[in-house]
């Protein structure tokens, strides 16, 4: 039976905490909810940790667990013949009996796929706590709720993006913090006003939850060298994002250092128009396998 007074039930319920309380005995029990990760991707698992705290031996636990909406079941730890899912595959109950120290349980589920960002997923837990040793039994009822957020994480996370003029062209070098469902990288110079892509091939995603470092070196020929660099996203779906620009800084040449075969000093040399060049002011080089250039 529930209590009546005068041991009036007394539920204290915050997000995922619960304590279950009788008025007036000293008695009270404790029961925990997390839910991790927050936010979750669509597609991903949640997994929701209840911590039950008994509060003597006499304490008596019974447990149920609505599996959230837009969500599936996974699994559910301990299993039976302590904990299962419920024939209607709607939720699960645990029968945790007397423990005398706390006890954990691990209900994970999967969220559909197609479930849209932004949508907040609920779970509620229902809590009896029966103290055996009063008379008659007395039942505590109690509910603890979690909240987790969904949201459609970001293909890439971008450390750093640099562009470094040197004298075989520009080296480009972006490092990720993660990267999830990226196929690749396209880096893209700005050249008179458009965007001109630098590498021939797709630059594969060597990264995962933990990123990756990457590099490239745009050989510069005929087209005036760029002052911005862009970095394109390309996703496994085939969709492509912008993640950020870069300017070129320029590498100060090392005393007694000479140009490269068939390469000119930007310090000394003024390429002339045919080369797509307006001046040295952007220290432009030209490539192995063009004519040498006119100095003035």
């Amino acid at each position: 039976m529930c209590l009546d007074a005068p041991h009036p039930i007394v539920m204290l319920v915050a997000s995922a905490f619960v304590a279950l309380a009788v008025a007036g005995t000293g008695r009270a029990a404790t029961i925990t909810k997390t839910d991790a990760p927050d936010p979750v991707a669509p597609g991903g698992n949640i997994t929701y940790t209840i911590t039950v705290t008994p509060d003597g031996p006499d304490s008596h636990f019974s447990l149920r667990d609505a599996i959230p909406t837009g969500t599936s079941f996974v699994s559910v730890t301990p299993g039976l013949p302590t904990c299962g899912l419920d024939p209607t595959l709607t939720f699960v109950t645990c029968k945790l009996g007397t423990p005398v120290v706390p006890v954990t349980v691990t209900l994970v589920v999967n969220v559909g796929a197609a479930v849209a960002s932004g949508t907040v997923i609920t779970n509620t837990l229902q809590a009896q706590y029966t103290i055996l040793s009063f008379p008659d039994d007395i039942i505590v009822l109690g509910e603890a709720t979690a909240y987790t957020t969904v949201a459609s994480p970001t293909p890439v996370t971008l450390r750093s993006f640099t562009a470094t003029r040197d004298r075989s062209g520009v080296l480009l070098r972006w490092r990720t913090a993660s990267e999830f469902d990226v196929l690749g990288f396209n880096v893209y110079a700005v050249i008179r006003g458009r965007r001109v892509r630098v590498n021939p091939s797709l630059v594969a995603s060597r990264g995962r939850t933990q990123g990756a470092a990457y590099a490239l070196r745009h050989r510069l020929r005929k087209d005036k060298a760029p002052s911005r660099y862009w970095l394109q996203v390309v996703g496994v779906d085939g969709s492509r994002s912008w993640r950020s620009a870069t300017t070129v800084a320029h590498r100060t040449a090392k005393k007694g250092e000479l140009p490269r075969p068939h390469e000119s000093d930007s310090r000394r040399a003024k390429p002339t128009a045919r080369y797509g060049f307006s001046g040295t002011s952007l220290g432009c080089t030209v490539a192995a396998g063009l004519a040498s250039p006119a100095f003035s």
